[in-house]
């Protein structure tokens, strides 16, 4: 089904193919509401599926895929170990869930057939996790009291002094 529509009233009808000159041409320009309701109901809706398809899935995070290798009762190898440590590096690289990460990593540690090799692997993306961590995550630097200030020199301790401040050495 073909459904010329006109968007601009820049060019000329006379010059359109042959084919698509023959047919109505559906007007939408800004303002025209008849054409947009012309154009609604140029376009049949399509027929519903009979029987209808199932709910989809319910969607799962990253890290809950990958809890679920790791979460595995099978034993995993070493290219397998290497594959998710792979996938959780690339994963935190990529702005994914730091807490996420080192809960798995955790999980991965506390397997039975973890390999000493992957160990290695997994100290340095904690390392790495530690260097990139969130702000809130870090702790908070005192601020300095109201009404006091940082002496930096012996001098502005004196003048201060001698102007009757309060100061408060940090």
């Amino acid at each position: 089904m073909i459904i010329p529509i006109k968007v601009f009233n820049d060019f000329d009808e006379r010059f359109l193919p042959l084919g698509i000159s023959k047919i109505q041409i559906t007007d939408v320009e800004a303002g025209n509401k008849k054409g947009i309701l012309s154009l609604i109901n140029a376009t049949p809706s399509p027929a519903l599926p009979d029987p209808m398809p199932g709910p989809p899935a319910i969607p799962v995070s990253y890290i809950a895929e990958l809890l679920r290798d790791i979460n595995s009762k099978e034993p995993l190898d070493q290219d397998q170990q290497a594959a998710l440590m792979f996938k959780l590096r690339d994963h935190f690289r990529s702005g994914g869930d730091a807490k996420g990460v080192s809960q798995a990593l955790d999980k991965l540690e506390a397997r039975k057939d973890f390999l000493a090799n992957i160990s290695r692997e997994v100290d340095a993306l904690r390392k790495e996790i530690v260097s990139k961590a969130e702000p809130s995550l870090e702790p908070e630097k005192p601020q300095p009291e109201e009404g006091s200030r940082k002496i930096n020199s012996a001098n502005e301790t004196k003048e201060a002094v001698k102007a009757g401040g309060s100061i408060a050495q940090r």
